[in-house]
C-alpha cells in the first residue's frame, strides 16, 4: 500500500517537526502498528482466530514458522502464553517487546521470509494479500525514515 501524505504529516513538515536525526534505541508504537499492517498486507491474515482449526491457509503456516524460529532462538516455548494462534503470539510480542534488538529480529525474520518464501510462491498468497513483497520492503524502509528510525531492510538484513 502506498504511503499517503495526509494533512497532519504535511503540517508537521511545514512546522519543522520532522526527524532530522535518526534514533536507534526505540521503535515507536505507531511504527510497530504500521509494520504489522505491512506484514498482514503482504503475507495475509491467518485463516482463523482458533489455535486448533482444521484448515490453515498459507499465512497461518508462515506465522507458525516465524513463531517457531523466534521461540527457538530465544529459548522459550512460546512468545506469548495462552496465545489464540501464532499470529496473535507474534503481534503481542512485537507490540509489547521493550528490547529494540528483539523487535528488529522480528522485523528481519518476517521480511526475510516475505522475500524468500512469499515472493517465490506468490500464487499461493495472491488471494489473501494486497501488497507485493517488493512493495512491502519499500514501504518498510520509507516508514523507518518517516519515524526517524535509522534502520533499513536491505539484502535480506536489517542494517543501520
Amino acid at each position: 500500500m502506498a504511503i499517503i501524505n495526509i494533512y497532519s504529516k504535511r503540517q508537521r513538515k511545514i512546522r519543522g517537526e520532522v526527524n532530522d536525526v535518526y534514533q536507534y534505541n526505540n521503535i515507536p508504537h505507531a511504527l510497530r502498528v504500521q509494520i504489522i499492517k505491512i506484514i498482514t498486507d503482504s503475507i495475509g491474515f491467518p485463516s482463523s482466530n482458533e489455535c486448533y482449526t482444521s484448515y490453515r491457509n498459507e499465512a497461518d503456516k508462515v506465522y507458525a514458522y516465524i513463531h517457531e524460529i523466534l521461540s527457538k532462538e530465544y529459548g522459550v516455548f512460546s512468545l506469548k502464553e495462552f496465545a489464540k494462534n501464532d499470529f496473535d503470539a507474534l503481534v503481542d510480542f512485537f507490540l509489547k517487546e521493550r528490547n529494540t534488538e528483539k523487535c528488529l529480529d522480528f522485523i528481519e525474520i518476517c521480511f526475510q521470509i516475505l522475500v524468500s518464501h512469499v515472493a517465490k510462491n506468490h500464487y499461493e498468497f495472491k488471494d489473501i494479500t494486497s501488497q507485493s513483497p517488493g512493495d512491502a520492503v519499500i514501504e518498510l524502509n520509507e516508514r523507518f525514515r518517516e519515524h526517524g528510525v535509522g534502520y533499513q531492510f536491505e539484502s535480506e538484513e536489517i542494517i543501520r
